[in-house]
């Protein structure tokens, strides 16, 4: 945990130059370790193994209040670039608001995809959120998060994390969708390949308006 809060703040000194204090550093990677045993005693309903992870094609109207998010990652080889895109729309389907972030460094695909959680869960905590769903087409990503093996690699370190994390959103659920019902997502995530750091949306960009709103068909 150590190892992950030093990246953390070599990404601060990086993208936000913001400088960290030692001594908070080493009180955030205690916390962060205390939050990851207690992720590992407890059950985490929205992505228990008991409960295999939801598969959904389009979309589907969601009890009111609640929102959707999805995520997902691009992988520019040549730039050495990981691009996340995530986008959340409420209840009824409507565009809310919308992300690009970019990441240095071309990660795995699980990794690249874990961190569009990551990210996702984050945010939906700084926004006020707390009913929902993240849908993911990487059913690998999602299947990390529901397993409770050991895994010491990064991409288990970042499953953990998001564990961690849901452990605070008991109502947000993690959910494996199609590809082509994540294209809103996807195209933000390449967008991202041309940004500094990131980028919030506040309207949808052209590029994707075309996928906002697709039918749904459910085959769970």
């Amino acid at each position: 945990m150590m190892l992950w809060q030093i990246w953390r703040d070599r990404n601060g000194v990086v993208w936000r130059d913001q400088f960290p204090v030692p001594a908070r550093s080493v009180e955030a990677a205690a916390a962060a370790w205390s939050d990851w045993k207690l992720a590992r005693k407890l059950v985490v309903p929205s992505c228990s193994p008991a409960a295999p992870v939801a598969r959904c094609s389009g979309w589907h109207s969601l009890p009111a209040g609640h929102i959707k998010c999805n995520v997902d990652a691009a992988f520019f080889d040549e730039e050495n670039k990981t691009g996340l895109g995530l986008v959340i729309r409420d209840y009824e389907g409507a565009f809310v608001v919308g992300k690009s972030v970019q990441l240095m460094g071309r990660r795995s695909v699980e990794e690249g995809e874990l961190l569009g959680i990551k990210e996702a869960l984050s945010w939906i905590k700084e926004l006020g959120y707390s009913k929902g769903v993240v849908e993911t087409d990487c059913k690998r990503a999602a299947d990390f998060i529901s397993s409770r093996e050991r895994n010491l690699s990064e991409v288990g370190i970042i499953a953990d994390y998001c564990r961690s994390e849901l452990l605070s959103l008991p109502d947000v659920a993690i959910a494996h969708v199609k590809r082509d019902q994540n294209a809103v997502a996807h195209g933000l995530a390449k967008l991202a390949r041309d940004l500094f750091s990131h980028h919030v949306w506040s309207e949808p960009p052209i590029s994707v308006v075309g996928h906002l709103h697709i039918p749904c068909s459910c085959d769970q």
